[in-house]
């Protein structure tokens, strides 16, 4: 009975290791172009995220989901749709309030999901620069992102690869995440 539990403990010692060797490989794989252990590091960046809504999470999450299966297109209009969704929110907080100093014709007594049927998405990103929720330089980038969500999510276009799926993805979870932490 003692050489069976001694060679338990040995199996599960290898079984450690083997685990912790391939968390290594995967990390070495992450740094090269195309190598679908890339994920990894968009993973990290997921996890990282705090405060954000079930919903919004969802989305984030099945964006890493739609890269992991190279569904690339897929990913970056999931991202955009989890981005937007923390902007919009972000800017419904106070109740429309600071949207409607710096709009005067903005409206404070509707909903926001009766707002998104009022204005475009390129009003939102153009909103929370007035607001002071971001600088022109990053409403620009903001706009980029827009004009790239909308290729993907349009038949014709060019599709994107994994590194630019990786990189627009990345990108607009840091804007969230910094969005978060912002107040109006």
């Amino acid at each position: 009975m003692a050489k069976q539990v001694g060679s338990f403990k040995t199996a599960a010692e290898y079984g450690r290791k083997a685990s912790a060797f391939l968390a290594d490989v995967q990390k070495q794989f992450a740094k090269f172009e195309g190598s679908a252990a890339r994920v990894i590091t968009l993973s990290e960046t997921y996890d990282d995220l705090v405060g954000l809504s079930q919903y919004q999470e969802s989305l984030f999450s099945q964006s890493v989901t739609a890269i992991e299966n190279r569904l690339f297109r897929a990913a970056i209009v999931l991202a955009w749709a989890g981005f937007v969704d923390v902007l919009e929110t972000k800017l419904a907080s106070d109740g429309w309030a600071k949207a409607n100093s710096v709009w005067s014709t903005f409206p404070t007594t509707k909903t926001l999901e009766e707002v998104r049927e009022s204005y475009t998405e390129h009003a939102f990103v153009m909103l929370g620069k007035e607001c002071g929720l971001y600088t022109k330089s990053t409403m620009n980038t903001l706009h980029g992102a827009l004009a790239e969500r909308n290729q993907c999510a349009h038949p014709g276009n060019p599709d994107p690869g994994m590194n630019e799926a990786l990189g627009y993805v990345s990108k607009l979870l840091k804007r969230a995440k910094d969005l978060e932490g912002r107040t109006l």
